[in-house]
């Protein structure tokens, strides 16, 4: 006859190992989000970060070390985030781009796709006081865009009220 205590643990088929690092860590919130995360392959190496709050609040904690883009929906959910590079230290919080002066206006040159899969170079206006860049509607075509992905709206320009189509956050990145 035999006694003792038989214990058996299960682990459910469908539950997720807990991430072991940083790229694990992204790669599990991606998943939740259904989302789509470019660049991951910047992230090497890095330890398991302490998160809380929500998913997009633990996503922000998590990209804190680097320099990224998110794109969002017309109604502001994250769609894409790309992660550019590794945030450098140094003792100022500039940055220095390589402008040109035309005019009264300065310029740098940049590269900008709707979706990552076109790139089109072109001489972009610096405006610090702008909250969006505005592009012409034959731009989006050419940025692998579609017109469905847009909406129209309101918005007060330089020159008065006129409509414009809000879209999804393109890319752009800086030609040096």
């Amino acid at each position: 006859m035999m006694s003792g205590l038989f214990v058996n643990t299960v682990t459910p088929a469908n539950s997720n190992p807990e991430p072991n690092d940083l790229y694990e860590q992204i790669i599990d919130i991606q998943n939740q989000m259904h989302i789509k995360v470019l660049g991951l392959e910047r992230i090497q190496n890095e330890d398991k970060i302490k998160t809380r709050g929500n998913l997009e609040q633990q996503l922000e904690q998590l990209l804190v070390s680097y320099n990224h883009i998110i794109s969002r929906t017309p109604k502001g959910e994250i769609e894409r985030i790309v992660i550019v590079n590794k945030k450098q230290k140094s003792e100022t919080q500039n940055i220095v781009l390589p402008t040109t002066h035309q005019g009264n206006h300065y310029m740098v040159s940049a590269a900008i796709s709707g979706d990552g899969s076109v790139w089109e170079n072109m001489e972009m206006v610096v405006d610090t006081g702008a909250d969006i860049v505005v592009l012409p509607e034959s731009m989006i075509a050419k940025l692998g865009m579609t017109l469905a992905k847009f909406t129209t709206q309101s918005m007060q320009t330089a020159n008065g009220m006129t409509n414009a189509k809000l879209g999804v956050n393109g890319l752009l990145k800086s030609l040096e």
